[in-house]
C-alpha cells in the first residue's frame, strides 16, 4: 500500500494526507489525471484559471441548462476575459449600465482572439445555443455562470462558478476597487437584472441603468458526456 493510501486509510490529519500527495507527485509525476481517467472522470485540456492563448482564461466545463426541464445535449469549455469589459473606443476598463455593456461587448472585434455577442438576456444566449447559431463569441454571463444556481428556485445547475475560482490569478480581479458587483443578463424584471457581488457570492437585483462592473465570456463544443 503506497504512504498516501495508507494515510487516508487509517484517517490521519489533513497535513499528513497533503504530505503524502507531495511524496506521490514527486515519485509518479500527473498521478492525479492518471487516476482520474481510470475512474472514468471527465479530465479537462486545461486547470482552471490558465490563461489560454487565443482563447481565454479557462473556467471549467459547462451543461447548458435551457430552461427549468431541458438540457442542452452539447458540452462547452467555458472561457473568461482576463479583464473586465474595455471600453472598445479608449481602451479602458469601466463600469456600465446593462444594456451600454451588452452593446459594448457586441462591439469587440478580435479581443482576444474572438468578437463580441449582441445579446442583451441570457434567453437570446440559450437560444442561439439551442439553435446552432451561436459561433463562440463573447458575451454577459448568464447568472449561472457566476453563482452556478438557477435565478428562479435557486437549485445548483453549474458546478464551475465563476465566483468559486475568483482568485485563481489568471482571471485578475482585483476586489481592492470598486469592481466587485458585476452584471449577469439574466433579467428579473423588465427593468431589472440579477448582479453579483463575487466577493460574497451575494446576488442582487439592480436597475439596468446602475453602473456595474462586466466581466465577458465564452464557449467553445467540448463533447463532454
Amino acid at each position: 500500500m503506497s504512504q498516501l493510501r495508507r494515510a487516508i486509510s487509517e484517517a490521519k490529519p489533513v497535513e499528513v494526507i497533503l504530505a503524502a500527495e507531495k511524496e506521490l507527485e514527486k515519485s509518479r509525476p500527473g498521478w492525479r489525471r492518471q487516476e482520474a481517467v481510470a475512474r472514468g472522470a471527465p479530465v479537462f485540456p486545461y486547470k482552471i484559471g490558465e490563461v489560454v492563448a487565443g482563447k481565454g482564461v479557462f473556467a471549467g466545463p459547462w451543461l447548458p441548462k435551457l430552461s427549468l426541464a431541458e438540457k442542452n445535449s452539447k458540452s462547452y469549455l467555458l472561457f473568461a476575459a482576463p479583464t473586465n469589459l474595455t471600453d472598445q473606443k479608449f481602451g479602458n476598463a469601466r463600469l456600465w449600465k446593462f444594456y451600454e455593456a451588452a452593446r459594448e461587448v457586441g462591439k469587440i472585434k478580435n479581443w482576444h482572439g474572438h468578437h463580441g455577442c449582441d445579446y442583451v438576456s441570457a434567453i437570446q444566449l440559450y437560444e442561439a445555443l439551442k439553435n446552432g447559431s451561436y459561433d463562440g463569441g463573447w458575451f454577459v454571463p448568464p447568472l449561472e455562470l457566476l453563482t452556478g444556481r438557477n435565478a428562479v428556485d435557486r437549485r445548483k445547475i453549474h458546478r464551475y462558478p465563476l465566483w468559486q475560482y475568483k482568485n485563481k490569478p489568471g482571471f485578475g480581479f482585483d476586489f481592492r476597487d470598486e469592481s466587485v458587483v458585476y452584471w449577469s443578463s439574466t433579467e428579473c424584471e423588465l427593468d431589472k437584472g440579477w448582479a453579483v457581488n463575487l466577493l460574497v457570492k451575494g446576488k442582487r437585483a439592480e436597475a439596468k441603468n446602475t453602473h456595474l462592473a462586466c466581466r465577458p465570456m465564452r464557449a467553445e463544443e467540448a463533447g463532454l458526456s
